[in-house]
């Protein structure tokens, strides 16, 4: 199902894109509550700039298991195991060596990388600070690059340390989309100081979901039955939006579900 409703917010995104396509690098941050379509707008967005060239890599993190940079591991490992040995080659050496903390695979995709630089624990993260994000800037020479970094409301300190350290440092076509969930936000939460400093930033953005309108409301439903909503189809869409408050994934099951039961079948075909 298309991205209903979020045509405003498909805009700011394609706004900010643009700019990235310039050399301005950007961040942006989607924040709902659950069920809100943050993550189906991310990636509808994601999808439609990889259609026209963009490289797209994904990680999230994880409420169970709070693996230190869990997102940027994935995305680093997706582009580490999709390209050749030469495009690995052509790459700041000393940066990948540096990212092998980070990614192990690199180490058997590559065989003649210098060794890691050796100090203490806080120099040794800085350095890995700047080649991701020196590495995604080399990336970003040959195709733009989005960076989606999903459920950040579970991001362990570490990982938001290095989205603080990105929106700093990142150069080029490079574009990092954030999703969290702003109702699970509570003082002293990794991420809500993140944000403070992260506002203070000028590459960086953020984009609140509300609940989705009636009129969106009508347009999923009319969507899911296949044809424009007669007028009891349209009170429906009515009630249901109020019921749900317009949250998109509320709104997409119930529509099921008074589908499935046969209350959704009539439409104007006229």
């Amino acid at each position: 199902m298309a991205c209903i409703g979020r045509d405003g917010e498909l805009d700011e995104l394609r706004t900010l894109w643009q700019r990235v396509l310039g050399g301005r690098a950007g961040m942006l941050l989607v924040s709902g509550e659950a069920g809100a379509g943050k993550t189906r707008l991310v990636r509808e967005f994601a999808r439609q700039v990889h259609r026209r060239g963009a490289l797209v890599l994904h990680g999230r993190c994880d409420e169970d298991l709070a693996v230190p940079f869990r997102p940027f591991r994935e995305c680093l490992a997706h582009y580490v195991l999709s390209v050749s040995e030469g495009r690995l080659a052509d790459h700041n050496q000393q940066w990948l060596a540096s990212i092998t903390r980070l990614v192990p695979e690199l180490a058997r995709r590559t065989t003649q990388l210098p060794d890691p630089t050796r100090s203490d624990p806080d120099v040794e993260r800085y350095l890995m600070f700047a080649a991701v994000a020196g590495l995604f800037r080399e990336i970003a020479f040959t195709a733009p690059v989005v960076l989606v970094l999903d459920d950040l409301h579970w991001a362990d300190p570490p990982t938001l340390q290095l989205v603080r350290h990105f929106a700093g440092a990142v150069l080029g076509r490079v574009m990092v989309l954030g999703t969290y969930r702003d109702g699970e936000l509570v003082a002293g939460q990794p991420l809500h100081a993140a944000l403070a400093a992260l506002c203070r930033e000028p590459t960086f953005g953020n984009i609140r979901l509300e609940g989705l309108s009636e009129s969106a409301v009508a347009a999923v439903i009319a969507a899911m039955v296949g044809g424009a909503l007669d007028p009891t189809g349209l009170q429906l869409a009515r009630d249901l939006a109020r019921a749900t408050d317009g949250n998109a994934f509320l709104v997409v099951e119930e529509a099921r579900h008074l589908r499935e039961t046969g209350t959704l079948i009539q439409v104007d075909n006229a």
